[in-house]
């Protein structure tokens, strides 16, 4: 049994990871021809460290919200039900409390409450302002994954043009070989030469074998960049794009102007100094008084499971007095009849009282 449940648990702690594995999206697959569009897009949705910078929108977006939530009220709402049965009760003092019949009770309770202080009236202020500085950090990170991809497509294509140019390097020095083997032939040249010659094609073979593996080598790097599955060959990877070759037209003013304006890096600390004054201000705000706002309701029911015991004890009640009643009655008709005044004694008859019968519903 013990081996059983050790395989089972090696199992699940075996498929779990599999299963997560699983969830995971799956990268896209390269066409065939890239262009520089293309490239830049993959780049966007799929390097690691881009989509690292954009994860932060999400925790900035939803410090907006909670600085705003800050503002409502909030509320409580409590209740309680219990039961007491019969029987008596000792109270502090020696006082003893009867109770005849069980009582079910219950309780309810709603309480509104509101705080707000200076820091929670510059929360907004500062939420915002990191927001800012998470998307200016955000669009500096994509305009300089942008930069990087373009410069590595261009690498790309400077490795392709000096592979070409090897390959041109090789088939010119072919033919200087055989011109020099040719001329050896004829007298006109040593063996010298056609060694020279020799090795000048084999340098030119090995700078063309260089060239093409750092072809190989540029376009992985450009599939690091993209952040997606080079294949397994990377020479069937064509780069449809050209870029004529033109003299630049801009001056060293503009340039700076440019660059004081739209430099993501520049643009994103201004932002993050933005939400450091933002949250020192907050800071500064704890200062300020507070002020807090509370409003409650609240109530009580109870219910006698029997309340029989009740009605017993008043009618019981009842006759005690009545009780006394007649016989004070009595004993003024007594007094007055040993005084011997002329007094007409008192009815108590018609003050005695009798138990409810048919008979007196009936008539009233």
């Amino acid at each position: 049994m013990k081996h059983s449940v050790i395989a089972l648990l090696a199992a699940v702690a075996i498929g779990v990871p599999t299963a997560m594995l699983g969830q995971q999206p799956a990268l896209p697959t390269v066409p065939q021809s890239i262009s520089l569009r293309d490239a830049v897009e993959l780049a966007v949705r799929y390097n690691p460290a881009h989509r690292q910078a954009a994860n932060d929108h999400g925790p900035a977006a939803w410090g907006v919200r909670n600085a705003f939530a800050s503002f409502l009220p909030y509320f409580q709402l409590g209740g309680g039900a219990g039961y007491t049965g019969a029987g008596s009760q000792n109270l502090f003092g020696g006082f003893t409390v009867d109770q005849a019949s069980g009582s079910i009770g219950s309780s309810y309770s709603l309480t509104m409450s509101m705080n707000l202080n200076g820091r929670t009236i510059m929360q907004p202020g500062l939420a915002m302002a990191q927001l800012r500085a998470a998307d200016a950090s955000i669009e500096s990170s994509e305009i300089n994954l942008e930069s990087i991809v373009r410069q590595q497509y261009l690498a790309v294509l400077r490795a392709q043009a000096q592979s070409e140019a090897s390959q041109v390097q090789v088939t010119r020095n072919e033919e200087f070989l055989r011109l020099a083997q040719a001329r050896y032939e004829v007298g006109q040249n040593t063996m010298l030469d056609v060694r020279q010659a020799e090795v000048t094609l084999g340098q030119a073979r090995v700078a063309l074998l260089q060239a093409e593996q750092l072809v190989t080598v540029e376009k992985l790097r450009l599939f690091q960049q993209m952040g997606v599955p080079a294949p397994g060959d990377p020479s069937t990877i064509v780069l449809s794009d050209t870029f004529p070759i033109v003299d630049p037209s801009w001056s060293l003013t503009e340039l700076l102007s440019s660059a004081d304006e739209t430099n993501p890096d520049l643009n994103a600390l201004r932002a993050r100094q933005g939400a450091a004054n933002a949250s020192e201000r907050a800071v500064r705000s704890d200062w300020l008084p507070s002020f807090s706002l509370s409003a409650g309701w609240s109530g009580y029911t109870q219910q006698f499971t029997n309340p029989d015991p009740f009605i017993d004890s008043q009618v019981a009640s009842a006759y005690a007095n009545n009780a006394a009643n007649v016989e004070t009655c009595n004993f003024r008709n007594d007094i007055i009849s040993g005084l011997s005044l002329s007094y007409t004694p008192l009815d108590c008859s018609g003050i005695t009282l009798r138990p409810p019968t048919k008979h007196n519903f009936a008539h009233g």
